[in-house]
């Protein structure tokens, strides 16, 4: 069948038609049945970022890295407030170009490498899955970097995946790194230039994609020389984690909680659909040295809370399926939690209804975007934890 008869490319499309009709502005979910999600994000009908995907942080270093080859993107403070928002990379982006670090035709160059990275993963997944759609109309960008035409978009992306599936790589995907497994056999294959820099970047920690930017190649053509080379098994592809930016920011140091109410280390649960949202709360509880139980499937939240029974719950508003209303009204319905603290996170305060969460049970409410002097005052709160006075502020 021709990629361009292709159903579930055809209700994508339709659903583009629509945003663009209506003129929508917000964030447009695309989740494929392999459990991967993208966000679009439009204003009045135009697409004006992207993110999600299957390694996000990846992706942005890969372009920062492309577009400012001078700037140390090690170096960059990741501050939370930013990162704990799904749109972070958005928000990074904007914070280096108020600091004078990007200008603006790199950050339109950045935003189109973006779209058209976002836009090839989709369509190699219609390859081999299905789509389901949602809109959300809380999360409007306040700034628009740069409009797209979605219809230029995908005549590009339609072009650059016909090109993949021609050279034979429709079941490769970029994001899959390459790992030298004979390096005696490429040896024999090859000239002693390209086997030194084969054994020096195909390690199993850098992605096709990730190569092109270090190789200073397309990644179309990184993956045709590859090809033979994987087919004799001399080399061969495996998936990998995206990276943790997060991870080079300084961690709390001479703290150690203190229960007042009882000897067991606090388990803290954080139930969002956001798996980047969760591991940066699981960082900051964990670096205190409590325990964090992360949630990101809402169909079995209730049986793994009743199991694990946490001492103190954060639960994000607006989730699929079932929002966090329902959810805590659920759980207040039990007996296991009927003194267990539930706070209520939001990403706007526009849709949140203070009164109403109490009425469904919540203990406290805090913005989604949230810093880790916040985080600690709201588990000192509802936890009766001593914070030492030693602890340094570690949010600028």
């Amino acid at each position: 069948m021709n990629f361009t008869e292709n159903q579930e490319l055809k209700k994508l499309i339709q659903q583009f038609h629509v945003n663009t009709q209506l003129h929508y502005s917000g964030k447009f979910e695309i989740t494929s049945s392999q459990n991967i999600t993208w966000n679009l994000y439009y204003q009045f009908g135009q697409l004006v970022w992207v993110t999600g995907g299957t390694h996000p942080n990846r992706r942005w270093v890969r372009n920062i890295s492309k577009i400012c080859p001078n700037l140390n993107w090690q170096k960059i403070p990741f501050d939370e407030p930013i990162m704990s928002a799904d749109h972070w990379d958005y928000l990074l982006l904007l914070k280096l170009y108020q600091e004078n670090l990007i200008k603006s035709e790199q950050i339109n160059q950045f935003v189109i490498n973006s779209f058209r990275e976002t836009f090839f993963d989709i369509y190699q997944h219609i390859h081999n899955s299905t789509f389901s759609f949602a809109r959300n109309e809380e999360t409007v960008l306040e700034l628009k970097v740069i409009s797209a035409s979605v219809r230029k978009l995908l005549k590009q992306s339609t072009e650059e995946w016909n090109n993949w599936i021609n050279s034979g790589l429709a079941n490769i995907s970029p994001h899959l790194s390459p790992l030298l497994v004979h390096p005696e056999n490429l040896r024999h294959e090859t000239s002693s230039l390209l086997f030194h820099n084969s054994r020096k970047f195909m390690n199993g920690k850098n992605t096709l994609y990730d190569l092109s930017i270090k190789l200073q190649q397309d990644v179309l053509t990184i993956a045709r020389s590859l090809s033979p080379y994987i087919l004799k098994g001399i080399v061969k592809l495996q998936e990998v984690p995206d990276i943790f930016l997060i991870e080079n920011q300084a961690s709390p140091k001479n703290y150690t909680p203190k229960v007042t109410n009882n000897s067991k280390t606090p388990l803290i649960a954080c139930i969002d659909d956001s798996p980047h949202f969760c591991k940066l709360m699981d960082k900051i509880i964990t670096s205190y040295g409590m325990n964090c139980l992360s949630i990101n499937d809402y169909i079995h939240a209730l049986p793994t809370l009743m199991e694990s029974k946490p001492d103190l719950i954060f639960l994000d508003l607006v989730m699929p399926i079932v929002n966090g209303y329902e959810l805590c009204a659920q759980m207040r319905c039990s007996s296991v939690f009927a003194d267990t603290p539930i706070i209520i996170l939001t990403a706007s305060e526009r849709v949140f209804d203070q009164a109403r969460a109490k009425a469904f049970g919540a203990t406290d409410f805090l913005n989604k975007y949230i810093t880790r002097d916040t985080l600690l005052q709201a588990i000192n709160k509802h936890l009766q934890l001593e914070v030492s006075d030693n602890l340094q502020p570690l949010v600028s």
